[in-house]
């Protein structure tokens, strides 16, 4: 499916809502046309895994250390122990927060945006769809058309 929008801060939003709506980002393409021709931007979609590993790590090195001060567990089965879990707690925690920010280049700002994103089944298409529309998308193409590709929907890649 193919939308078409004036400008990159509207495209931005289009993809934002396409990864809410669950696609894929590295199938969503994002083509900026102006006087300097057309140029792909790739999307990127990244977790907060290193963050929370980060995160994980000291809390758990804190929790562990606090634990040693029961008699229970010595020190270093405490720290070490703690420090473990709590980057594998954090790591796998920060996997499951997306950015969902799409960064385009300013540079483009002014001409037309494609955004196109493949929808085989018709339940993809109404969630494409309505990702496009409720950020200001002007749909282009749909259906087996735009599963073919962009020049069978007419738009040059």
């Amino acid at each position: 499916m193919f939308a078409i929008y004036d400008n990159p801060s509207a495209a931005g939003r289009g993809v934002e809502r396409l990864l809410e709506e669950s696609f894929d980002a590295k199938r969503i393409r994002i083509i900026f046309f102006d006087d300097d021709g057309p140029e792909e931007v790739v999307v990127k979609h990244h977790t907060r895994a290193g963050v929370g590993a980060a995160l994980g790590a000291l809390l758990g090195t804190i929790v562990g250390a606090a634990a040693t001060t029961t008699g229970f567990v010595t020190p270093e089965i405490g720290v070490i122990g703690g420090l473990a879990s709590g980057l594998a707690a954090g790591a796998l925690a920060g996997i499951t927060f997306w950015k969902k920010e799409v960064e385009l280049p300013r540079s483009r700002e002014a001409g037309g945006v494609l955004v196109a994103v493949p929808a085989e089944s018709e339940g993809r298409q109404k969630r494409a769809r309505r990702a496009f529309e409720s950020s200001g998308g002007r749909i282009l193409a749909h259906g087996a058309s735009a599963s073919a590709g962009p020049m069978a929907a007419g738009v040059a890649a």
